[in-house]
Formats: structure tokens, sequence, C-alpha cells
């Protein structure tokens, strides 16, 4: 309680608003890292980074057209699920944060399920019976389901390599 920290590092998945972030990119969230620009640059030197703002919502969002219509309503390139609260505890605390995303899913390549199926957000875990059942009774859709699972690997390797790279600046 009494430590104070230099820089807060909240990292994690984002989905993509627009057409310009494809799965994969890595995004520095301008409108919530409030570490000194020229920190943030020296940091992230050697990273290919987007700089765009983040919008935080209540809750995953597979629909092409909802996405289109929250990027024309809000600005933001991406969205996520938590930033904007820890951006608030890190603000009421004076602790600087640098909010770096990866994209997982956009509107071209969205959720090969819908987000109930995929993902059970209050227990915070994929139901297995439930996406067996729904994979059964859409088998066209497995080949996505395989496809998405490979990109967030992919995507969750870029993430780690991005962080060991921060790390080691530190």
């Amino acid at each position: 309680q009494n430590q104070q920290f230099d820089i807060l590092m909240s990292t994690g998945f984002a989905g993509a608003l627009n057409d310009e972030l494809q799965v994969g990119d890595l995004l520095l969230a301008r409108n919530f890292s409030t570490i000194d620009p020229s920190e943030s640059n020296s940091l992230l030197s050697n990273l290919r980074i987007h700089r765009a703002d983040l919008l935080t919502v209540h809750g995953l969002i597979d629909s092409s057209d909802e996405r289109y219509k929250i990027a024309r309503a809000s600005g933001a390139a991406a969205v996520d699920m938590e930033t904007e609260f820890i951006a608030r505890a890190c603000a009421e605390h004076g602790v600087p944060l640098l909010s770096l995303r990866v994209i997982t899913d956009t509107r071209r390549k969205p959720f090969p399920a819908p987000m109930k199926v995929l993902f059970d957000i209050e227990q915070q875990r994929t139901r297995l019976l439930r996406l067996a059942t729904f994979f059964l009774a859409h088998p066209n859709r497995a080949p996505r389901m395989v496809q998405f699972a490979k990109s967030i690997a992919r995507a969750r390797k870029i993430l780690a390599s991005a962080l060991v790279a921060l790390i080691s600046k530190l």
C-alpha cells in the first residue's frame, strides 16, 4: 500500500473497430497511456506500434455493423473491457500508465461463434459443452474456429515478445 510504482503496464487483448488494425497488431492506447510521450517512444522504439484511441466496453462485440457504429460514434480504433477502470485507478493513485493491447479480432475477421458460446463473461471461462454443441450444430464454422485459435495463439506470442522487449528496457 505504501509502495510507489514508477509505471503500470496494462496489457491484453482488444478487438479492432477499423480496417487499419489487423490481427496481431500492437496498439498503444494513447487516450489512456499517461506516461511521458518521450518515455513511451524510448520504450517502444524497437516495436511496430499503432498509436490510437481505445474504448472500454461492457461486453464483447461480435457484429461488424455494431463495430462500425461504435467506431463512428467514439473515434476509437479498438475496444477492450478493462482499460478504462485500470486508468481510473492509476489516476487516483498517481501511477503513470502504459496501455498496450494486441488485436485479436477485426470487422473482417470476427469471432467464429456467438460470444456467449465462446466465452462466459461471468464465469471467465469457456464452457466446453456449450462450445461443442454449437459446433456439432454448425460444423461449417469449425474451420473458422481453428483459424481463430491459431490467431489468438499468434497474438499472444506477439504481445509476450513485446512485453519482454519493454521490460528489458526498464
